[in-house]
């Protein structure tokens, strides 16, 4: 049954009408795991992509990210060789080194026990040595078919010679400076291909996948062909991932290439195009190589999972920081308010005692004032009738006169001698 929507599935007529029109095109990530290959496989998918080689392309960007990584590649395929005599080595020492560390040290149970048994235990140590030589003999054997750096130097002039005159143009500067600034926009909305790619790469290798799609859509427009693309970069940037394993390209790529191109558009991976081929094309594949191929997607697979989950956590644990330190925010702000509150609340206390022990205090002044007016008034009120009656009616001796001249001039004050004088020549007259 056809899909309503054919970006996530195509009918089984389109599916016949792409693969016998369509171009292949390769990915870089397909060209590196040729050198990842074993020899069986590598000549496999060489000799099947040689049948094809009329309708195979590359975009720019996959020729350069290809010589620009591609030492990386060799030199990391050749140290795993390494990388596996030391891992049995490793071994070796370590089973060994745990007798000896652990069932011979003095002073133990175990060490009178290995008494009666140590001829056992060297019998023991030296069929170990035994066998990891033989499993050394058999990794050298196994490593000895599998190519050397001159080998790989053979693995490029054939791929070379496989995609000749079939790259497409690089873009210019200008171009490259337009599709940085699309490509922001689109990775800010999550639209593929390439936003994973945020995390680990900058400049304008972060748009690398971004660059590889519109070349794809470039030459599928000015060539009007359909394409097919064989992909081995399982990230979700290029495969709609529902549960995690890829069912197919991402549904938004298909339905903008359709709408870009007016052709059809669906996606790989190698192993899959090796099991599917023999369908639609005059090629003939090996089941054994084809289940290979699978084994190492499957595995490819499982990596990128195992990834993907890392960086969930990652996005989790970025989130709980980002929660804790908005809730320490939170309640230092809230902290501060009620610091804040709490000194005005004291502020507006203090000032209001502060203004109460004024009232108080201007209170107690007045209250005093009036006081001392008061008392000062009544004294001299007691002090003026006191003075008013002495004896026969005369004034107080101690109350100074004021005297009248004759010629009516201002009076001046008597003194009381003067008084006492006067007083006493009247009575002795």
């Amino acid at each position: 049954m056809d899909c309503i929507l054919p970006e996530y599935r195509l009918s089984a007529d389109s599916y016949k009408e792409l693969w016998e029109n369509c171009i292949f095109v390769l990915d870089t990530s397909v060209l590196f795991n040729i050198y990842r290959y074993s020899p069986g496989l590598r000549e496999e998918v060489i000799d099947v992509l040689g049948k094809i080689s009329p309708r195979l392309w590359i975009p720019y960007q996959v020729a350069y990210e290809y010589y620009d990584n591609i030492s990386s590649v060799i030199s990391t395929e050749i140290s795993k060789y390494d990388s596996i005599m030391s891992i049995v080595s490793s071994n070796q020492k370590l089973v060994i080194g745990e007798i000896d560390n652990n069932l011979r040290r003095k002073h133990t149970s175990s060490s009178e026990i290995l008494i009666d048994l140590d001829k056992n235990v060297k019998q023991l140590e030296s069929e170990l040595d035994k066998s990891f030589k033989k499993i050394r003999e058999d990794i050298k054997k196994k490593i000895s078919g599998y190519p050397k750096k001159e080998d790989f130097e053979g693995i490029d002039e054939t791929i070379n010679s496989l995609l000749d005159s079939k790259v497409g143009k690089p873009y210019s500067i200008t171009e490259l400076e337009k599709i940085s600034d699309k490509g922001a926009n689109r990775y800010d909305l999550l639209l593929p291909p390439g936003y994973k790619d945020k995390k680990d790469k900058i400049g304008i290798k972060l748009y690398g996948d971004l660059i590889i799609w519109f070349q794809i859509i470039d030459m599928a427009t000015e060539k009007k062909v359909p394409v097919i693309f064989i992909c081995d970069d399982l990230k979700e940037g290029w495969w709609w991932r529902p549960s995690g394993k890829p069912l197919g390209p991402r549904p938004e790529l298909v339905k903008e290439f359709a709408s870009e191109t007016k052709e059809l558009f669906w996606m790989y991976s190698l192993d899959r195009f090796l099991e599917y081929a023999p369908k639609y094309i005059d090629v003939e594949v090996n089941v054994k190589s084809i289940d290979e191929a699978k084994e190492y997607r499957v595995d490819e697979e499982k990596r990128v999972i195992f990834e993907d989950q890392l960086d969930k956590i990652g996005l989790f644990a970025a989130a709980l920081d980002q929660s804790k330190w908005a809730s320490a925010a939170a309640c230092l702000d809230q902290f501060k308010t009620a610091g804040v509150a709490a000194a005005l609340d004291q502020s507006k206390w203090a000032g209001m005692a502060a203004a109460l022990d004024q009232s108080k205090w201007a209170s107690a002044a007045a209250c005093l004032d009036q006081f001392k007016t008061a008392g000062v008034v009544a004294a001299l009120d007691q002090f003026n009738k006191a003075n008013m009656v002495s004896g026969s009616g005369e004034k107080s001796e101690s109350k100074p006169e004021l005297s009248v001249t004759s010629n009516g001039s201002k009076p001046s004050k008597i003194s009381r001698n003067e008084k006492g004088l006067k007083k006493t020549k009247e009575k002795k007259r």
